[in-house]
Order: C-alpha cells, then sequence, then structure tokens
C-alpha cells in the first residue's frame, strides 16, 4: 500500500534532525560498530544481545523522536 499510493516517495522530502537525539545516536552507533564491523553472521544470541545494548543506547528515544518529526512534518504537508 506505501508503493501504491505514492506515500514512499511523497516521504523521500522528509529529512529527520538528530540534534535532540545526538547522544542516544552515538550511542547506538557504538553499539552497532561494536558488532557489524568484521562482517560475520550474528548468532541468534549476538542478535538479541546487540538489540537488547541497542535499547539501553536510547534506540527507543530515537524511533520516538523519528514518530514525533513525521507526524508534524506529515501534518504539515498533508496531501490533497
Amino acid at each position: 500500500q506505501v508503493f501504491s499510493s505514492g506515500l514512499l516517495t511523497y516521504l523521500f522530502f522528509f529529512f529527520f534532525d538528530f540534534s535532540s537525539v545526538q547522544k542516544e545516536t552515538d550511542a547506538v552507533n557504538a553499539v552497532l560498530h561494536n558488532y557489524l564491523t568484521n562482517f560475520t553472521a550474528l548468532s541468534e544470541a549476538e542478535y538479541n544481545q546487540m538489540l537488547s545494548e541497542i535499547k539501553k543506547a536510547g534506540g527507543d528515544t530515537i524511533l520516538n523522536e523519528l514518530q514525533s518529526q513525521l507526524d508534524a512534518w506529515l501534518a504539515k504537508h498533508k496531501k490533497g
């Protein structure tokens, strides 16, 4: 439905402002760097540990801010 509605193309013009979650973004990037720098597949246990560390580093805070900004942007640029 996202593709047929044109929403994906429309969202191309949305830009996420990371400034309010820079600390969390840096922490999540550090976690990802720890797990994903050697280009090997993660075991299920390693994957779950990585997700847990991302959550502790502020992943949910980043997602909440992204959703908040996207909701505001969509309200401002409502089609129709």
